[in-house]
């Protein structure tokens, strides 16, 4: 009430206090809507990877129903009438979830590289941004001079595929269930 009281001091109207204190309230729900998205996103989309029974389809036929998604979401590359190919490699690379090879236009995901199913949807849509964003070798050295320069976390084209990733994955994992790929 000592808000409502301070607000009414500095107006001296009842309207504009009442008005203000609106504001105030729906600007908060607005910041804890915005602020636990994150988390809820997190806790009702973790699943384990070794949940094998919430799978509908085999690993490989998860990861191209994923690039699916890609293809009506996010667009072929321009130089391309197809998707890239897809591979899966079930053990755990020391370094990598994911690779693009441009000269083969060819996705490989290392399956034992991740914690959950969202991990590997974010995986699989990062490795299909550099699909589209390396189409040819002009664009693969442009790549490599930006890694070289800025360094590989800070190169534009890592730093777009995360966001990508980030910004679809959920979206992406949402169909994959209503689809009842993942149960």
């Amino acid at each position: 009430m000592k808000i409502l009281e301070f607000i009414y001091d500095l107006t001296g109207s009842i309207f504009i206090t009442w008005l203000i204190s609106l504001v105030l309230i729906c600007l908060v729900f607005y910041l804890i809507k915005r602020l636990t998205t994150g988390i809820y996103d997190f806790f009702a989309y973790e699943l384990s990877i070794k949940d094998a029974e919430s799978l509908n389809v085999t690993k490989i036929q998860f990861i191209r129903e994923i690039v699916d998604w890609c293809v009506e979401n996010l667009g072929l590359a321009s130089n391309s009438n197809h998707p890239p190919s897809v591979e899966l490699m079930y053990y755990k690379h020391s370094k990598l979830s994911g690779v693009y090879y441009t000269n083969g236009k060819r996705i490989i995901v290392y399956w034992g590289s991740h914690q959950n199913l969202l991990d590997i949807i974010d995986t699989t849509i990062h490795e299909y941004q550099h699909y589209l964003d390396l189409k040819n070798m002009k664009d693969v050295k442009a790549y490599d001079k930006e890694s070289e320069d800025v360094g590989y976390f800070e190169n534009y084209y890592e730093v777009r595929a995360r966001k990508v990733a980030a910004k679809h994955r959920v979206a992406c994992f949402k169909y994959l269930k209503k689809q009842q790929i993942i149960l």
